[in-house]
């Protein structure tokens, strides 16, 4: 996958979310590109909601999901609607659609060049169901109180 001048070649496009298909895509993710790092929250036992969830969308919300991680990459705080908005206290919301359905991934800044995707959803509400942004709260808090523990840095 490429990210450049505002296109993302397709023909790049890893096959559906795991890890290793993430750990080939450091240059995207990783402290080399942009202004913004992206990582991804990670559980105690080692899980990441986000690759999960990216694991069983269907391709076309795959690759828009991907398109908009690399906007967040490029472009971190400064990313509106309708791309993204701000929720509540701190958390963001990376925002696609996909026919009817509502496809959101939950984020927060660690520091101003630091993003952190707590996980993603899908629904077909407008509105971001509040346990959704409780549990990204929560996921942060766990974050800052163990910053190494919870994140997930795709390596190449």
């Amino acid at each position: 996958m490429c990210y450049s001048g505002g296109k993302v070649t397709r023909t790049e496009m890893p096959s559906p979310a795991s890890l290793d298909n993430f750990a080939k895509l450091r240059n995207t993710y990783g402290e080399n590109m942009g202004e913004t790092q992206v990582e991804f929250y990670k559980e105690d036992d080692g899980t990441v909601p986000l690759l999960t969830w990216l694991d069983e969308l269907p391709p076309p919300a795959h690759e828009k999901s991907i398109a908009r991680l690399r906007r967040l990459q490029a472009i971190g705080f400064e990313l509106r609607r309708p791309l993204a908005d701000y929720l509540r206290d701190g958390i963001y919301e990376l925002r696609l659609r996909i026919g009817t359905v509502q496809h959101r991934m939950l984020y927060f800044f660690a520091g101003r060049g630091r993003a952190v995707v707590s996980h993603g959803f899908s629904g077909k509400k407008d509105r971001v169901p509040p346990v959704e942004i409780d549990r990204a709260l929560a996921r942060r808090r766990a974050f800052e109180r163990n910053p190494l523990l919870h994140t997930f840095r795709p390596t190449s």
